[in-house]
């Protein structure tokens, strides 16, 4: 598995604002790290320092930091199609029968998915945040076999948390920023680990989960 730990890691995408408009964020640039105990999703606090925001991407990732994401990345996705090969693989995995009994996931849907422009016009930007799964509690010294739960699925239901701070920071985008912006989790018609890979978050294990170091 590496040294990397599976993330639940989705995002919000944001177009540029109305003129005048802030520089182009970069594929991976500025992205923040915060220590926090896992599973603690509370806004604010953390170890890092303050950051000031002197472009639009430093104001983006000064709202991540308040809403107290583990880790964020912002890929650019208005140049070419970054996302062509992903929806190549998708659409290899439909025609050979790999995706299960998920019937949704048709041609046209992971032709939309793979494209931040459907999901919101003018997208220039894609704002990739992650928090770690909650830790399972050690089993207890009685020498009783229990069954264990998934970490994804322990404690709160991750699509809640992440919905909450997803709605502000978009609200944040449009109020203080002035650009549109869209938020969404991993239910929404965006396939996240290509662009979380995009953005540098992490890397593809064996599982096909997004592996990041030192979370």
């Amino acid at each position: 598995r590496g040294r990397g730990r599976a993330l639940q890691a989705d995002l919000t995408a944001a177009v540029a604002p109305q003129p005048p408009a802030p520089a182009r964020p970069s594929p991976g640039a500025g992205a923040f790290r915060k220590d926090r105990p896992p599973g603690d999703h509370r806004r604010g606090g953390g170890t890092m320092g303050p950051m000031a925001p002197t472009s639009a991407r430093d104001a983006v990732l000064a709202m991540a930091r308040d809403e107290g994401f583990a880790l964020a990345r912002i890929a650019a996705v208005d140049e070419g199609e970054p996302l062509a090969p992903a929806r190549a693989t998708a659409l290899d995995a439909l025609a050979a029968g790999h995706l299960a009994e998920m019937g949704w996931m048709t041609a046209d849907w992971l032709a939309r998915a793979t494209d931040p422009g459907a999901f919101l016009a003018g997208a220039r930007a894609v704002i990739m945040l992650a928090l770690p799964y909650a830790r399972s509690a050690a089993p207890p010294a009685d020498g009783v076999t229990r069954g264990r739960v998934a970490a994804y699925a322990a404690g709160r239901d991750y699509h809640r948390i992440f919905e909450s701070k997803l709605r502000r920071m978009a609200r944040r985008i449009r109020e203080e920023l002035g650009a549109a912006a869209r938020p969404t989790v991993d239910y929404g018609p965006l396939l996240e680990r290509p662009l979380a890979s995009l953005a540098g978050m992490g890397w593809f294990g064996k599982s096909t989960m997004l592996l990041t170091p030192g979370l």
